[in-house]
């Protein structure tokens, strides 16, 4: 890969961690109020009463390379590290400058053809990108407005 951390990564204020980071048994499991909440399921998908801001969920924090992701088929879909073939996944273009995450209660359905790309939904939540000036906690919940969409084809799927 690109480049590997050999630091644990910046975390949300209060984010439980077990294991060790770049290894697939590290997760990261948000809390709310002590307790773990999943990040997909329990976060509301609007940040405010008027519904023009939005929750993003980070996953990834801005320089990390560790290609993390809320894991859909574990219990309380805490952030893990993605693999391929058995083995930790690593963005392999280069550090990215921004923070990546999700924007929970949010799903690309696999059952829909979108009528621009032809592809169906990858089953995952709607990812993002928050271009703030600096990392954000992995496992943090930031408000933030949506600047515009992009309708990628990834491995043939619709990806948001």
């Amino acid at each position: 890969p690109y480049s590997i951390m050999n630091v644990d990564p910046l975390l949300a204020h209060g984010a439980r961690a077990t294991g060790q980071y770049g290894t697939t048994a590290y997760k990261v499991e948000p809390t709310h109020n002590g307790r773990p909440v999943s990040p997909w399921h329990e976060i509301p998908l609007y940040a405010n009463s008027e519904e023009d801001m939005y929750n993003f969920v980070v996953e990834i924090p801005m320089h990390s390379t560790a290609k993390m992701e809320v894991m859909k088929e574990v219990a309380g879909n805490p952030i893990m590290q993605d693999t391929k073939d058995g083995m930790p996944r690593y963005y392999s273009y280069g550090t990215p400058f921004f923070n990546y995450g999700l924007l929970p209660q949010t799903w690309e359905d696999p059952n829909h053809q979108d009528p621009i790309t032809q592809a169906y939904g990858d089953g995952d939540p709607i990812d993002a990108i928050e271009v703030g000036v600096g990392p954000l906690g992995m496992g943090s919940v930031v408000p933030v407005r949506v600047l515009g969409s992009m309708e990628l084809i990834d491995e043939g799927e619709t990806d948001h």
